[in-house]
């Protein structure tokens, strides 16, 4: 009876040891949300752009070490770039050699142009002076056929055989207009001196030819200037290509 007392009195302790500590624990209260920390202008402006926290730093230097290492440290690259060098100063000098070319052309055909219209003028001319020449001459022919001298005596028979030469000495022969030109101003005089001398329509127009064949002198001196300063234009364009060239 007394054991069993104790063991009920024993269980009874333990049972008020562990029924104790559990009221003795306050309950606990309910967990709160953290308060949020309010965002600013510019928090929320990066927030938009860079949603995801992203370090462009990072990423820009990593760019720039593949580039790197892809142009400046890659030996393909430094063989491109000479090999373009090469081309596009080969296509430059090229460019510049036509250009030279082309103003050669153009000044040779300018130069070949004037030559040839100096050339045209000048036979025109030519044919023109010699046809009037060739008409003066003609006249004065005629006029010495027309009017013998009257104090010439009667030629004896060895004279007779010598007329014909002498009335050929005192007349002039005409000028081809296609193979001659006219004969100078000098053998003009000497021909006139042989014969009778002109009357005075005629002195006055062979005065004007010698004006005329004066004028053309004139004119052929002026092109052979002017074809002289287009030579040496021409000398120191070629002269500048060579330089050209050479740099």
């Amino acid at each position: 009876m007394n054991n069993i007392s104790r063991v009920a009195i024993l269980g009874f302790a333990l049972s008020a040891s562990s029924l104790y500590p559990a009221q003795s624990t306050p309950p606990a209260a309910p967990s709160k949300p953290a308060p949020k920390r309010s965002q600013g202008v510019l928090d929320y402006a990066l927030g938009k752009i860079n949603p995801d926290n992203k370090d462009y730093g990072n990423s820009a230097a990593d760019a720039r070490s593949e580039l790197v290492g892809y142009t400046i440290q890659n030996i393909y690259f430094w063989s491109n770039v000479l090999s373009l060098s090469l081309l596009a100063a080969t296509s430059t000098a090229l460019v510049l050699i036509l250009r030279a070319q082309d103003k050669r052309e153009i000044i040779a055909a300018n130069l070949i142009s004037q030559l040839w219209n100096g050339r045209v003028i000048d036979r025109r001319e030519i044919v023109r002076r010699t046809g009037m020449y060739n008409t003066l001459v003609e006249t004065k022919n005629a006029a010495l056929n027309q009017t013998p001298s009257p104090n010439r005596e009667q030629p004896s028979e060895s004279q007779a055989a010598e007329q014909p030469s002498q009335k050929q000495t005192g007349k002039k022969t005409r000028v081809p207009s296609e193979a001659a030109a006219p004969k100078s101003p000098a053998s003009h005089t000497e021909q006139v001196e042989t014969g009778i001398a002109p009357s005075g329509e005629l002195q006055q127009k062979t005065t004007l030819l010698q004006g005329q064949n004066q004028a053309l002198r004139n004119s052929e001196r002026n092109l052979r200037e002017r074809l002289n300063q287009v030579s040496q234009d021409l000398e120191q364009e070629r002269r500048r290509n060579q330089t050209l060239k050479g740099a």
